[in-house]
């Protein structure tokens, strides 16, 4: 039996939603040849500026309504490599507060 794999299926699903930013390209999540969770990246690490909680918040919530609870992971989008410690730390901060806080609302 031949299945057949579209581009979506096979590309990770934090460099899909890093090329397509805030546009949530999550079609190949509904198919049954992709069945794991996905790492939403919520921001750009190359650029230095710290998100406002608000916008992370916006982008999970987006992603809520297409991927169940259960499935969905909060990432950085490819690492924080080239940003220093002070930025790093702000970076994070944003996200597990907000992360937090949904969960609690969700739980």
């Amino acid at each position: 039996m031949l299945i057949r794999i579209g581009i979506n299926s096979i590309i990770p699903p934090i460099s899909i939603i890093y090329r397509f930013k805030n546009k949530f390209y999550f079609e190949f999540y509904h198919s049954p040849v992709y069945p794991n969770d996905i790492g939403l990246g919520v921001y750009d690490i190359h650029s230095p500026r710290v998100p406002k909680a608000e916008e992370i918040e916006h982008l999970l919530r987006k992603a809520l309504k297409v991927v169940p609870k259960e499935r969905l992971w909060v990432n950085p989008d490819c690492g924080l490599k080239t940003r220093g410690w002070k930025e790093t730390i702000e970076q994070l901060q944003v996200m597990v507060d907000v992360t937090k806080k949904l969960r609690a609302e969700l739980a």
